[in-house]
């Protein structure tokens, strides 16, 4: 009887953010939640978790939304410890080549930033939009998604072939009335 207990408790958040409406007790209306003001009240750090296999896969339909330069086809991700490696190949007279950006993600007033750790382009000169323009997207799209999502940043690391990003919501405004902040 205990364990079911303990499963109820862990459930009922789950519960509480997975349903639009809620009513509590017997003979109560429906209440509309707004679950940005619950999040802000509630404090959570939450963690997101992206898969090398799935972001190539993502890649293998979208290669144009990593916008690399005309000439460089067939973007590839590798995620070693630390590193967020990006590579493309580049077909040249005689030979075809990989070029390869490692970045290393940063958490900076609350964005992420990618730094550049490492190229790799053997005979082949590199345009600086290779690797800052792919930084820069990926820069972007994370930033927006905090953004619209009134989240910062806290942390993002590379490690066992998967991206972590930690996130908290912003404090921006003042939770509704009956509904505190958390100490």
């Amino acid at each position: 009887m205990q364990r079911w207990h303990v499963l109820l408790s862990l459930l009922a958040p789950m519960a509480l953010l997975g349903c639009g409406a809620t009513a509590w007790g017997q003979g109560t209306t429906d209440m509309d939640i707004d679950y940005g003001a619950m999040l802000r009240a509630l404090k959570p750090t939450m963690t997101f978790e992206v898969t090398e296999e799935n972001i190539n896969a993502y890649l293998a339909t979208r290669p144009a939304e990593l916008h690399i330069p005309e000439g460089f086809e067939d973007p590839r991700v590798a995620l070693t410890e630390g590193v967020f490696e990006i590579s493309a190949r580049k077909e040249l007279v005689l030979f075809s080549t990989r070029v390869r950006v490692g970045l290393v993600p940063e958490a900076r007033r609350g964005r992420l930033h990618l730094r550049v750790a490492r190229v790799s382009a053997g005979p082949i000169p590199l345009p600086a939009s290779f690797h800052l323009g792919i930084a820069h997207t990926i820069e972007d799209v994370v930033n927006s998604i905090l953004e619209r999502n009134e989240m910062q940043l806290v942390a993002a690391t590379v490690a066992d072939k998967a991206v972590r990003v930690c996130a908290k919501p912003l404090l921006t405004s003042p939770p509704p009335a009956g509904l505190e902040a958390a100490p």
